[in-house]
């Protein structure tokens, strides 16, 4: 009976190290991006919807509709916030409140700009990959990442995204896991992931993408939403 239970415990030992290995392996997002071996953490994200086209034209025929989703990954200094102004109408000479988005401070930060599928955001998991047109299933050539980026006076990122994927998996209560593997155009390696993102319908806030500004607010235009 001693040997047997001599025997016995080195199995128990050896399950219960074997689970923990298990957990560990599954909780390997950390929430940053590496670049050069050096680990940039992430404080603040935002995903949010932009807009939806009832077609795109793809070899010279309309294909289906497509609509573009804007992901932020933020460190510290850096976030998305949002302002509240007013103005007064000039025909009423009613003072009217509104409020816009946008990004401030200093600080690293990784852009998305994809495009997925126009089924009320339904196909949003799957795989991006680049493509220099709006096709469901891609991510923008404006993607890439700013490593100090001050909002206020620079312009051009650190480097763009010119290969690799973005993978989106939904997890638990409508929020999403985002992984991506890049190579930038410097050559550079750029790999992480985030956990926990929630797609925020800024439609309403009127959060769209712009062709004006630096590289960081053409993902941004500064629009007027009425506070009621």
């Amino acid at each position: 009976m001693k040997r047997l239970l001599l025997l016995f415990i080195p199995l128990l030992l050896f399950f219960a190290c074997e689970k923990d290995d298990d957990n560990n392996n599954n909780d390997d997002c950390l929430n940053s991006m590496i670049i050069d071996n050096n680990e940039h953490v992430f404080t603040s994200v935002a995903m949010a919807e932009g807009s939806c086209t009832d077609d795109y034209y793809y070899y010279s025929e309309y294909d289906d509709a497509f609509c573009s989703v804007a992901v932020y990954l933020m460190g510290d200094g850096i976030s998305l916030e949002e302002f509240e102004e007013s103005y007064e109408d000039y025909y009423s000479g009613e003072v009217i409140e509104y409020s816009y988005w946008q990004i401030v401070g200093q600080g690293d930060v990784a852009v998305w700009w994809l495009y997925t599928e126009s089924d009320e955001y339904n196909s949003l998991p799957g795989t991006y990959e680049l493509n220099s047109g709006d096709y469901p299933g891609t991510y923008g050539e404006d993607s890439g990442y700013a490593l100090d980026y001050d909002v206020e006076s620079d312009d051009d990122p650190t480097g763009y995204f010119i290969d690799g994927t973005v993978i989106i998996t939904e997890t638990t209560n409508g929020l999403y896991k985002f992984d991506f593997n890049h190579e930038d155009n410097n050559g550079k390696s750029v790999i992480g992931c985030y956990d926990g993102l929630e797609l925020v319908n800024y439609n309403e806030s009127r959060m769209q993408e712009s062709s004006d500004g630096n590289w960081i607010n053409r993902f941004v235009e500064k629009r007027k939403h009425l506070i009621k």
